[in-house]
């Protein structure tokens, strides 16, 4: 619950968000996650906020449909995820900054993900 009597060091806080953000950033960019397709068909691997580093195919894979179905799969769920990953890291950011009752923050927090 939001509490004007706390805006003082609300607003302190905020001025912190911009390195925070940025710190939070540079993490997520080292952090590794893989996405697998099909039985291993397609195997991508992804940064934590969600773009691919790598991929690599199944050399049996010949059909082209499959493989690039199984392609556009790993991308998406990699890149689902990495959404995930990104609003779950921005509220502990606003938690670790104490602007986690600010209003409208969950609501922008979901909507990264498709939320409601």
């Amino acid at each position: 619950m939001f509490k004007f009597g706390n805006l003082a060091a609300m607003m302190g806080n905020l001025q912190k968000l911009p390195q925070a953000i940025t710190e939070m950033t540079a993490r997520l960019q080292e952090e590794r996650f893989e996405v697998e397709i099909d039985q291993g068909i397609v195997v991508a691997q992804f940064n934590g906020i969600g773009e691919m580093v790598s991929i690599d195919f199944d050399g049996q894979a010949h059909e082209s449909g499959v493989l690039q179905e199984a392609v556009k799969a790993a991308a998406s769920e990699g890149h689902m995820i990495g959404k995930q990953r990104y609003a779950a890291a921005m509220q502990e950011v606003a938690a670790g900054l104490k602007l986690d009752g600010l209003p409208g923050l969950d609501g922008a927090l979901a909507s990264l993900t498709g939320g409601q």
